[in-house]
């Protein structure tokens, strides 16, 4: 759950420390996902760590994980809240097409 909190926050902080806009979106699985646009940032994911993340434009994102051999919980969060969002028993990190809070709907909260 650690590698899960780690991967996720690392890579929503990074690319807000750097100024750096998300493309309109991007999944991966175990491998690297890229962040930004114009400035990118790769992020290498554990093994096992699947992540999605999905922006309309400018600073609005989503972003989740899921680790397909740990605890059956995806994590997510979005650029419009300051929440950590979990889902129990996915099985994916979730699809994201808002680009804000509204991806994690029915999701609870931290």
């Amino acid at each position: 759950m650690k590698t899960l909190f780690t991967v996720l926050l690392s890579a929503v902080i990074i690319t807000i420390m750097s100024g750096t806009s998300f493309a309109a979106g991007q999944s991966s699985s175990g491998g690297k996902i890229t962040l930004g646009g114009t400035d990118t940032v790769d992020v290498t994911l554990s093994a096992n760590v699947e992540a999605n993340y999905y922006s309309n434009g400018g600073d609005k994102y989503s972003a989740s994980t899921y680790n397909s051999k740990g605890t059956g919980r995806a994590y997510g969060v979005a650029s419009n809240s300051s929440s950590l969002y979990y889902n129990d028993g996915q099985t994916a990190p979730g699809t994201l097409n808002k680009g804000d809070s509204q991806d994690f709907s029915g999701w609870k909260t931290f």
